[in-house]
């Protein structure tokens, strides 16, 4: 072996388990999670490599007779959908398959691809509201439903992401805000303002979704 590939199996646990982190906190799916730290790690040379993905943590570990015996253990926090970030680092185990990004390239690129910018507030905030009324279009709402749920939609996100940010936990603040915007629909509504409620509230499934991808 030579010292190219001591490099390369030696950097490969942390190349795989960084991936695997920004991946999971991303909202990529555990299967992919998975593949990719394992695509990764047989690139680099290292072929018994086995990762044990949950929810909000990656096991990685690898070793035999031929191989040095290592483990990695990542945390990863609850946080929001990042598409941009797991297409770019689906992309950067594609040309790590092919050969064609070094060990320190591959750690440099995914440094660089953790710290990608967040669209701004404001930005999410508006995508909320128009998610919101137009799935409320989608499903069948009226021109009033979907104005109410447009409404609610600025109103959920105003609320989460410059009220009680950094304030609450993301479960608290998730079932508040729901409580918040069912309040406010309802309201609206019993006020003459809309015609389908059930349709109304539909946007407490979707405008997350709307505003985070």
């Amino acid at each position: 072996m030579n010292r190219l590939e001591q490099e390369q199996r030696a950097s490969a646990p942390d190349i795989a388990a960084l991936a695997g982190e920004i991946l999971l906190a991303s909202g990529a799916e555990i299967f992919r999670v998975e593949e990719t730290i394992d695509r990764i790690c047989r690139a680099y040379g290292v072929a018994s490599a086995d990762a044990f993905v949950l929810s909000s943590g990656i096991f990685l570990t690898a070793g035999n007779e031929t191989e040095r015996a290592f483990a990695r253990v990542r945390h990863i926090p609850l946080s929001g959908a990042r598409l941009d970030r797991v297409a770019a680092v689906n992309q950067l185990s594609r040309e790590i398959e092919q050969g064609r990004c070094t060990p320190r390239q591959a750690y440099q690129r995914l440094l660089a691809i953790r710290d990608l910018p967040g669209r701004p507030r404001w930005v999410q905030t508006l995508a909320s509201g128009v998610g919101s009324g137009c799935f409320c279009l989608l499903f069948g709402g009226g021109p009033a439903d979907c104005l109410v749920s447009c409404g609610a939609g600025l109103l959920l996100y105003f609320y989460l992401l410059y009220l009680v940010r950094g304030r609450l936990s993301k479960i608290a603040a998730n079932i508040s805000g729901s409580a918040l915007v069912t309040l406010f629909s309802l309201l609206v509504y019993l006020a003459g303002v809309g015609e389908r409620l059930d349709i109304i509230t539909c946007l407490l499934y979707t405008s997350d979704a709307a505003a985070e991808l």
